[in-house]
């Protein structure tokens, strides 16, 4: 094995932070790795804003390189080929990164990003595994699956990935979001005597509900305290917009931060009684593992998206799902006032959700990465 100080090297990557956090966390509690995480500076292709990973990742105190990628469009586009045709730079760095690191294995968790990583990787003899969160697998994710020696899953459910390397783990959830009795304290100074309502779209936030939620934010907080996470992407200024909101005296408390540190996620999302965001797997998985009820609005890449397919996972346990297409700062508003004067009903359901998590997800795959880096032969090197 490649290692340093006796620990063996992993290489992390993939655009889903959440159960990338859940596997440090994991990783470093074993205290048998040296970890490294290969990542996006900013939140999009065309944006300046810091993305939530190398804020986040740095202040764990665990090596950050950002890579520069272009992602595969599912329609061509000037703007696809654009794009695309930034893949050879990812690959090249990624390379070169590979080449100065010498990890043993790399850990991908999906997305464009992954895609130069592990190709790179698998050009230089590294092991990689590949862990899909979602219930339809991306492009990318499928061209990864191809090479990667071993692929977890979240859902115990077909994904056309290859069966004979497939492995079923659940999603890894944060120990502060299964734990919150662990997680940090940090104040919120919220209204004790009011239900309390979290907004979320994901590290880049979405800006469809921060529209749809803003014109309401008056009205909620005379019944309910807010929390609201804008996401980083600044173009919109929702951040901006959403903090000059002065609440209604003595009501409910508002609270509007860009993201969430590890930290406080967990202590947030325990804390609320309602749940308004997107359907990526992560917030599936959050929302299950808490047992929430939710206001859900998948990304409407189409009527069957991988999101309105994760949507459907929570629809038995409490959680009624939002066609973007029919938003409306109205609409939003009247679904959460019945959800709100149905809460003890809803919530009953979604505490029926955790039977859904497996708790020991990250643990399982710790032992897929153990299993990959014994069966695979010792060997030097490659270089190019």
């Amino acid at each position: 094995m490649n290692k340093i100080g006796g620990k063996t090297k992993i290489v992390i990557t993939g655009g889903h932070l959440n159960p990338a956090l859940a596997m440090i966390e994991q990783l470093e509690q074993s205290g048998r790795w040296e970890i490294y995480f290969f990542g996006r500076n900013t939140t999009t292709e065309i944006s300046d804003d810091p993305s939530a990973e190398s804020q986040i990742i740095p202040s764990l105190n665990i090596p950050f390189y950002a890579i520069t990628t272009g992602r595969m469009q599912r329609k061509a586009s000037f703007a696809g080929i654009k794009s695309l045709l930034k893949f050879p730079v990812g690959f090249l760095q990624s390379l070169y990164l590979l080449l100065k690191i010498k990890p043993h294995i790399i850990l991908s968790f999906g997305g464009y990003l992954a895609l130069p990583v592990c190709l790179s990787g698998f050009v230089l003899g590294i092991s990689v595994v590949t862990h899909e969160q979602t219930t339809v697998p991306g492009i990318a994710n499928r061209i990864v699956a191809l090479i990667a020696k071993k692929i977890a899953v979240s859902w115990n459910i077909p994904m056309g990935l290859p069966a004979r390397k497939t492995i079923f783990t659940g999603n890894p959830v944060r120990n502060e979001v299964r734990n919150p009795a662990q997680s940090p304290k940090i104040k919120l100074n919220l209204n004790s005597k009011l239900p309390t309502i979290l907004i979320v779209g994901g590290n880049q936030g979405s800006h469809a509900i921060n529209s749809a939620v803003i014109p309401n934010l008056k009205r909620l907080l005379k019944i309910a305290n807010i929390i609201m996470q804008t996401g980083t992407v600044n173009i919109y200024n929702d951040y901006e917009t959403a903090s000059s909101i002065i609440p209604p005296q003595n009501r409910g408390k508002l609270c509007v931060s860009k993201f969430f540190y590890p930290g406080e996620y967990g202590k947030i999302i325990n804390k609320a009684d309602l749940v308004i965001g997107r359907a990526g797997a992560n917030t599936i998985s959050d929302l299950a593992s808490t047992g929430k009820p939710s206001i859900l609005i998948p990304l409407p890449i189409s009527a069957a998206s991988e999101q309105a397919r994760n949507a459907q996972i929570l629809e038995k346990f409490g959680s009624i799902s939002l066609d973007q297409k029919h938003l409306t700062p109205q609409l939003l508003y009247s679904i959460t006032i019945k959800s709100l004067k149905s809460l003890d009903k809803l919530s009953k359901l979604a505490l029926s959700a955790k039977e859904l998590i497996n708790r020991k997800s990250a643990q399982h795959i710790e032992e897929i990465l153990l299993t990959v880096i014994n069966d695979s032969p010792p060997q030097k090197a490659k270089t190019i």
